[in-house]
């Protein structure tokens, strides 16, 4: 079912619909920082020449694994002695352990911020880095009620937060988000071209390891967006790509904006070529590929469990008891239609179906809109020999034209 070669095309045809940026954590020049106006970073502003640019790339490398977004600036720097040297010493020691710390400054401390938290580092010059702390940038501010209950109810009613446990970690005034950067996690706004004031509460709320960020309309509180969701403690088993990559799959099945899409749950394993689930006409290779089994939380605790490859990322969700596994960009409202029209028409289980193929018209890649316009969407589904070749309607959500082919 998925073989190298259809998992090619099928990321392929992913990347031609959604186009998709490329996840890359880019080098940092200490001097592009963005500058903050408060009295440290101002102080430190002339300095930062002194702080090697290895040590800013370290860090900014460091922001997004730990899931704390992209680097937006280094607050303030010192040399220091490494103050875990004991910590780590005693570490997996059963007897008492007299530790002397050796009183040289060797490390590096960095207080930095990202869009969302400040963090403090420790780098040491053998290049080892650790994490020392984390805090929300605006953990004092407080909400009026009416938005805390807003938010409180839709994060019950329709993203799984359990009554009475609402912790509110971060509140903040902001502008209207205009889009989305989408390459760190947490989800990243951006304010594009604003300039008016703040007209919105941007509202962090916490429970069991797992936060909701929030953006709600201060004038109509009713008026809410969840911006993104992710849970440190689950996350931290993925390395950024393949959870980058994992949530935008299921974000475009689960037909959600990206930040939507939870990771609840992460086991490693290894996979054949198929990734353990070929279709009964297929043979695979034993390629023992080393990877992930994810389990994706959507809305109202709807949820679907995907497996991907580590070093190449191909992706297939498991089937379930009426649907066979998948490893298409489709919404699995349609993908559930064709698939049950196909059973029909083919006389046979959907569990014995696949979707082989999405394929774009030439049109699906031009500038031109009237051209565009045009462009036609193909999803082939097979059984065996046997298959069906839909085209899409327009808007994506139906089939307009189904062929048999051989």
């Amino acid at each position: 079912m998925l073989k190298t070669k259809l998992s090619l095309a099928i990321l392929t045809t992913c990347t031609l619909l959604l186009n998709l940026i490329a996840i890359k954590t880019p080098t940092v020049n200490a001097n592009s920082l963005s500058k903050t106006p408060t009295t440290i970073t101002k102080q430190i502003q002339n300095k930062l020449d002194e702080l090697p640019n290895s040590v800013v790339n370290k860090i900014a490398q460091a922001t997004r694994s730990d899931y704390a977004g992209g680097l937006k600036r280094i607050v303030k720097f010192e040399r220091v002695p490494y103050p875990f040297y004991c910590e780590e010493l005693r570490e997996g020691k059963t007897q008492p352990l007299t530790c002397d710390p050796p009183n040289m400054k060797d490390t590096w401390k960095i207080v930095a911020d990202t869009y969302f938290e400040r963090l403090v580092y420790y780098v040491r010059d053998g290049g080892k880095t650790k994490l020392a702390s984390r805090e929300y940038l605006a953990k004092s501010n407080k909400a009026p009620s009416r938005v805390q209950q807003a938010v409180q109810q839709d994060a019950q009613k329709n993203w799984g937060l359990a009554k009475n446990t609402l912790k509110i970690v971060s509140v903040r005034e902001t502008l209207q988000p205009s889009g989305a950067d989408f390459t760190a996690l947490p989800v990243e706004p951006r304010f594009d071209g604003q300039v008016s004031k703040a007209r919105f509460w941007e509202i962090i709320i916490e429970q069991n390891q797992t936060q909701w960020i929030y953006y709600v309309d201060k004038n109509n509180p009713n008026k809410l967006q969840l911006w993104s969701r992710l849970n440190y403690a689950k996350q931290a088993k993925l390395p950024v790509d393949v959870a980058l990559e994992l949530i935008s799959r299921a974000s475009t099945n689960f037909n959600l904006t990206n930040g939507q899409a939870l990771i609840t749950n992460v086991e490693e394993t290894k996979y054949d070529s198929c990734l353990g689930l070929a279709a009964p006409w297929e043979t695979c290779q034993n390629a023992s590929l080393l990877g992930y089994r994810v389990t994706m939380r959507a809305q109202n605790n709807t949820q679907a469990v995907y497996r991907i490859a580590r070093k190449n990322k191909y992706i297939a969700m498991e089937g379930t008891r009426n649907m066979p596994p998948r490893n298409d960009i489709l919404s699995n409202t349609l993908a559930e239609k064709l698939l049950k029209d196909a059973s029909n028409r083919l006389k046979t289980s959907t569990i014995n179906l696949r979707i082989s193929s999405i394929e774009n018209s030439r049109e699906c890649i031009s500038a031109n809109p009237e051209t565009s316009r045009k462009c036609q969407v193909t999803v082939h589904v097979r059984n065996g020999q046997k298959e069906l070749a839909y085209t899409l309607d327009r808007k994506r959500q139906n089939f307009s034209k189904v062929q048999a082919r051989k």
